[in-house]
């Protein structure tokens, strides 16, 4: 072990060997989790210092902003609701399943879930939540797991939305999402008189 490197990780088992210098605080992290059985993904390329001159890649520097990324401060349902400017119900649905995952690491959720989600941020729950929870999914914030009647996850776009704060751009474009599904609603109900 090198003051620069701080440990030597070394996996071995079914023909399989891996041997890596890692950070202190990685190598610390390795060994609570192995002891506690709980483990978390620190992200691609985390913590493997190649070695290099002082200041250069594997530098403390490097090290200090790669911990600094990885550690989200807690931040709240409601604080995350304002911080993303989610004003529209399936704006907020994308806003709550994005925290589902980046700060519960659940990936996916129910139409419970997001009922206590509004609750617990203090938020009147919507009146119809399977109609606004059908128009996050046409607007493709959100996308029912296949395999898992019920659940829901968010997508690539719902993360874009909440990472740009809703802006109107995107707002307009899903506008036709809850409004095409009003004029079939319509439609409908005018052939059945």
């Amino acid at each position: 072990m090198t003051e620069k490197t701080g440990y030597k990780v070394r996996i071995e088992g079914d023909g399989f060997l891996l041997e890596r210098n890692v950070s202190k605080d990685i190598g610390e992290q390795i060994v609570v989790s192995i002891l506690t059985e709980k483990f978390d993904d620190p992200g691609p390329d985390d913590g493997v210092q190649p070695e290099q001159s002082e200041g250069g890649i594997g530098s403390k520097q490097d090290e200090d902003k790669k911990s600094a990324k990885r550690q989200t401060p807690a931040i709240s349902i409601r604080e995350l609701l304002d911080k993303s400017n989610a004003k529209r119900t399936p704006d907020k649905i994308a806003a709550i399943g994005y925290y589902f995952e980046t700060h519960d690491n659940r990936l996916v959720f129910s139409k419970d879930d997001i009922v206590k989600a509004f609750e617990s941020a203090a938020e009147s729950v919507p009146k119809n939540i399977a109609r606004d929870i059908k128009w996050a999914v046409r607007a493709a914030w959100i996308a029912p797991k296949i395999d898992q009647k019920g659940l829901y996850y968010v997508t690539h776009g719902g993360k874009q939305a909440v990472d740009r704060k809703f802006p109107k751009e995107i707002l307009k474009k899903t506008r036709h999402a809850q409004s095409s599904s009003g004029r079939i609603q319509k439609k409908r109900a005018r052939k059945s008189k």
